[in-house]
């Protein structure tokens, strides 16, 4: 007997057991830092003619050259907000692509029947979310609150079981 695939069973999608995007917290958004930066910078302005119309007029120059460093600061804080971690298991594999800040992309396949997932338990600040497999070590989430760390751990063992259930072997060929 000749079995023929069906074209709905050929191009079938492989399974999705974990998908999550990583990326650091910033309480801030465009609409804040603009309110923060304009406060910022009158208070500034303010301070600096105050001493100049004193006769001290280097000071105004310095609150100027304050307002410049912090505005720089926030930039610096908002491209290291840029860093992106993607996590995707799937029946092909996990795959863990880094995104850093300058948007420098790095993608790295694990086989995850070995694959284990470790974090301080109960988790401190520096505690470090480690996927491992017999030869590879991964750190992920290092810019997350220990908790969320915590939590993308539970998920990602969760994930893992499922991966690993009886159902996700495939039947030797007869």
């Amino acid at each position: 007997m000749i079995e023929t695939a069906h074209p709905e069973h050929a191009a079938q999608e492989p399974q999705t057991y974990f998908d999550a995007e990583l990326r650091p917290y910033r309480s801030l958004g465009p609409t804040g830092f603009l309110v923060v930066m304009t406060s910022i910078a009158a208070g500034g302005f303010i301070i600096g003619l105050a001493f100049f119309l004193a006769g001290a007029w280097p000071v105004a120059g310095f609150c100027g050259l304050e307002v410049l460093l912090i505005y720089g600061a926030f930039k610096l804080n908002f491209r290291s907000a840029r860093r992106r971690e993607r996590i995707l298991l799937t029946d092909e594999g996990l795959m863990v692509r880094v995104v850093d800040p300058s948007g420098k992309e790095r993608t790295r396949h694990l086989e995850p029947s070995w694959l284990t997932v470790t974090i301080d338990d109960p988790p401190k600040h520096e505690s470090q979310l480690v996927l491992r497999n017999r030869t590879e070590r991964i750190t992920i989430g290092s810019f997350l609150l220990p908790g969320e760390r915590a939590e993308v751990a539970t998920a990602l063992r969760q994930a893992l079981d499922a991966y690993r259930a009886p159902h996700h072997l495939k039947p030797s060929p007869a």
